[in-house]
């Protein structure tokens, strides 16, 4: 199984275990008594004391709120044992590129004298500590994360038990139209896995890619140049491909010197390479070259040995592909947020007019998307439009 398909195995983990604790929110909101405006007072607007006991429904769903937090804590502790096992996985098969993907030009650059041979016990207490310091690192952060969607969750349960209530009370909405919308709203916002000190929210789908993909890329790399220290070697090559970001498009494709030697050396067929001090790249940088949810490689260079790879598309090409992939994450985005929300409103007994409606804008949704991807000849990934089981 490929890298990528290992991380989503994590990614998919957290969708459903979102999606369980929406759908939880969503159960304890439609349970007990019914909140029913039966009088109401046409003069002032509100309904009469006593007629559908609203704030009796407000309490009796706060006292619950300790009950939900328990039932959540359990939902999010089913997951997390599967979560360390998955993470393994990734970074098992992180190790296994790290240590390979240099493998071919190094044994051939001792054969012939140019690069040093390799202290097998030494490479590995090296590799050991790298895999262990970087599983222990994502696995902590991800435990950071189960306690701020835990508090996540009932945050939002009580905001929305008082947010119906006082629509009702202040008669500005109908029970089941405070109810909906505020489901609807719940659904489309999501939970909150990370906040970043500006604020910035991240979803838990969002985060576990992000930390996944930027430590495992860590990891690699941190092995690979290890192993390139250990041999003798210098420089690096950055694999390129159409759609890259902007400031990591700036560096595909280039050779660097880890060392910051500025120059030209000499490729497998004498031919001119200009090489770059490693420090002159985007390295570093949230959104550049080997950042955060970059999907670019490194390869070890050495001179007289290796070919430098050559790109085969223009800038302009690389910059259409990338707004397109940007337009279908949106797409799937989208969908998989309406799809959720249709989940949440049935659970909460939403009126079937309602979720028609919703029903038939998930339609519309997915027939825009099919004609975007029948436009742009991309690849629909029907996986990245998955929520999870809905079933609870």
């Amino acid at each position: 199984m490929s890298l990528n398909d290992l991380e989503e195995q994590v990614e998919r983990i957290y969708i459903d275990m979102e999606n369980e604790l929406l759908l939880n929110i969503a159960k304890k909101l439609s349970a007990g008594k019914p909140m029913e405006i039966d009088k109401w007072d046409e003069v002032h607007h509100q309904p009469l004391e006593g007629s559908g006991e609203v704030n009796e429904w407000q309490l009796q769903r706060l006292k619950e709120l300790n009950g939900l937090n328990e039932e959540n804590a359990k939902i999010i502790a089913k997951y997390s044992g599967k979560t360390v096992e998955e993470v393994n996985k990734v970074f098992d098969r992180a190790r296994e590129i790290g240590m390979t993907r240099d493998e071919t030009v190094i044994q051939e650059g001792i054969k012939l004298g140019i690069l040093n041979a390799i202290e097998p016990d030494t490479e590995e207490l090296l590799i050991r500590s790298i895999l262990s310091n970087a599983i222990e690192e994502i696995l902590t952060t991800f435990n950071k994360q189960n306690n701020s969607l835990l508090a996540s969750a009932g945050d939002e349960y009580r905001n929305i038990v008082n947010k119906v209530s006082s629509q009702v009370l202040a008669g500005t909405k109908t029970t089941n139209k405070a109810m909906q919308e505020a489901v609807s709203q719940l659904a489309e916002k999501g939970l909150t896995g990370f906040t970043a000190r500006n604020g910035a929210r991240w979803n838990p789908e969002g985060y576990t890619k992000m930390l996944l993909r930027t430590n495992t890329q860590n990891t690699i790399n941190n092995i690979q140049e290890e192993r390139i220290q250990a041999c003798g070697g210098d420089f690096i090559e950055i694999s390129s491909h159409i759609g890259a970001r902007p400031l990591c498009s700036q560096d595909q494709g280039q050779v660097f010197s880890l060392s910051g030697y500025s120059g030209y050396i000499e490729d497998l067929d004498d031919g001119k390479v200009k090489v770059r001090p490693w420090s002159s790249s985007t390295y570093g940088k949230p959104a550049g070259i080997l950042g955060i949810n970059c999907r670019h490689s490194r390869y070890m260079f050495v001179p007289g040995l290796s070919k430098k790879r050559e790109m085969d598309f223009t800038k302009a090409e690389n910059d259409e592909i990338y707004i397109e992939s940007q337009k279908q994450r949106l797409y799937e985005r989208t969908i998989r947020n309406k799809k959720r929300e249709i989940a949440m409103l049935k659970q909460t007994g939403a009126e079937p007019s309602y979720i028609k409606r919703k029903q038939n804008s998930l339609s519309d949704t997915r027939k825009e998307y099919l004609e975007f991807l029948d436009k742009t000849g991309r690849t629909r990934i029907t996986a990245n439009e998955w929520i999870g089981s809905t079933q609870k």
